[in-house]
């Protein structure tokens, strides 16, 4: 009997080993799996410094110290704004799903990818932060207001299929090739200015300060109707 108990206590803390090393490499592989609010809250004096002051953040938003009673509140929220809080780390974001504006300017944010699975969202403004790669928003498709001014992204290749958008803003960015947005005709408003663009030839129908700077690398305006 007791080996037997020992052999069921040796599988189970193997499979309990299998299965953090299988989420930690889901994670590291960048996969859009992530632990819930309430999950990480449980465990807060145990998490990184960054996600811990998050969590922290999040529950000052939520005016209360109950990880349940929290996570009842967020998880409904539909609109948040954490500007100017010097976050760094999203991961505590990443399952509030029923967001449909979400405000995070002004912070310390490199890594979007707890941002992907929030596919309700209509108004994400990201402005100045310490972003590179914009890749794992790929999937919020239903944007109609995307503001990533001041950044250092690169590449708005992620941005192609924001068919839904009515208003970006990708000022002071490191920016060279556009062409991602040809499709985007629902755009009105557009912010491009600061940035290192060539070829400035797909806005010809655009007016703003194109027009008077007569600059590649400036561009902001709005779309003749």
């Amino acid at each position: 009997m007791e080996f037997k108990q020992s052999v069921s206590f040796v599988l189970s803390g193997l499979l309990t080993i299998a299965s953090i090393a299988n989420t930690t490499s889901a994670i590291a592989q960048g996969s859009n799996f992530f632990p819930s609010f309430f999950e990480l809250c449980n465990r807060l004096q145990s998490l990184p410094p960054d996600q811990k002051y998050t969590i922290e953040i999040l529950l000052r938003e939520a005016k209360t110290e109950n990880c349940q009673t929290a996570s009842n509140y967020l998880t409904n929220l539909q609109e948040l704004s954490l500007v100017n809080n010097q976050i760094v780390d999203l991961t505590p974001l990443a399952n509030l799903t029923n967001l449909i504006e979400l405000r995070l300017r002004q912070n310390q944010i490199v890594n979007v990818n707890a941002l992907a699975n929030l596919t309700n969202l209509t108004h994400l403004d990201l402005q100045t932060n310490q972003i590179i790669d914009i890749t794992s928003l790929a999937n919020l498709t239903n944007l109609e207001v995307l503001l990533l001014s001041d950044n250092k992204i690169k590449d708005i290749t992620p941005l192609a299929n924001f068919t839904n958008l009515r208003t970006l803003s990708l000022m002071d960015n490191q920016i060279v090739d556009v062409s991602p947005l040809a499709n985007l005709n629902n755009l009105e408003v557009l912010f491009l200015s600061d940035n290192k663009i060539k070829d400035l030839r797909l806005f010809g129908t655009w007016y703003g300060s194109i027009g008077e700077h007569k600059s590649t690398q400036s561009l902001s305006g709005k779309r003749f109707n």
